[in-house]
C-alpha cells in the first residue's frame, strides 16, 4: 500500500488534520502520515528540509488557468519544479 505524508501548517497542533484530501484518502482508504509545521508559510523547499527529505518527494499544490476553454485546474508540482 502507498504510504502518503501530507502537511498541515496550523498553531493549534492538538487538532486532527482533517481537510477534502485527507477525507478522499480514507474514503479510498489509502495510507498517508500527516505531518503539522509551524504556521508560517513555508515553500516546498524549505518544507523539505524541515521534514528531511528530498524536495521531489514534496508537492506543491498551484491552481492555474488555461487559456481555452478558460477553466482553472488545479495543479501538483513536484517541489523542486516550476510551472511556466
Amino acid at each position: 500500500m502507498q504510504e502518503i505524508g501530507l502537511v498541515k501548517s496550523n498553531q493549534d497542533f492538538s487538532m486532527a488534520i482533517t481537510n477534502n484530501v485527507t477525507r478522499l484518502l480514507d474514503a479510498r482508504r489509502i495510507s498517508y502520515t500527516a505531518y503539522e509545521l509551524p504556521a508560517e508559510k513555508h515553500g516546498a523547499l524549505e518544507t523539505a528540509h524541515l521534514l528531511d527529505v528530498e524536495p521531489a518527494s514534496v508537492f506543491k499544490t498551484i491552481v492555474v488557468t488555461r487559456a481555452k476553454p478558460r477553466k482553472p485546474l488545479l495543479v501538483l508540482v513536484p517541489g523542486h519544479s516550476n510551472v511556466d
